[in-house]
């Protein structure tokens, strides 16, 4: 046996336990074990199933998807987290959405006073411009 057929076997013994960890419902160690042989969207996509959505955006991020990333972090209401994923993932139009939604979100739950509104303008407005990415 060379190491080439050993690495894809180990791989498909690890794909395997895998499978079996998700069907005892022991996620976080399904999503582990994906995570050991590089299937990063499939370990993602077990804890997104079963609501683990900080640490799917993780793993959706390693893909790399950001616009999963994006999506998990808004439902792990991580929102800046969101805003970064969008922007690393260079989704411009998606972000602008993101952004304008996340403002009216805002006044619908508590109404903007006219000066309120330049400071929900400025905070969204340097989430967008961060340099940190």
């Amino acid at each position: 046996m060379d190491l080439g057929e050993g690495a894809y076997q180990a791989r498909e013994i690890f794909a395997i336990a895998a499978q079996l960890f998700e069907q005892a419902l022991f996620m976080q160690k399904a999503a582990e074990t994906w995570r050991a042989i590089g299937q990063y969207r499939k370990a993602a996509d077990v804890l997104k199933a079963h609501r683990e959505y900080g640490k799917a955006a993780l793993w959706y991020a390693k893909v790399p998807d950001f616009m999963e990333a994006a999506e998990c972090h808004h439902l792990a209401k991580q929102y800046d987290e969101a805003v970064v994923a969008y922007r690393k993932g260079k989704h411009f139009t998606e972000l602008v959405t993101y952004l304008g939604e996340f403002v009216i979100l805002i006044a619908t739950i508590q109404p903007i006073e006219k000066a309120d509104s330049r400071i929900v303008t400025r905070n969204v407005l340097a989430m967008v411009s961060r340099q940190d990415i």
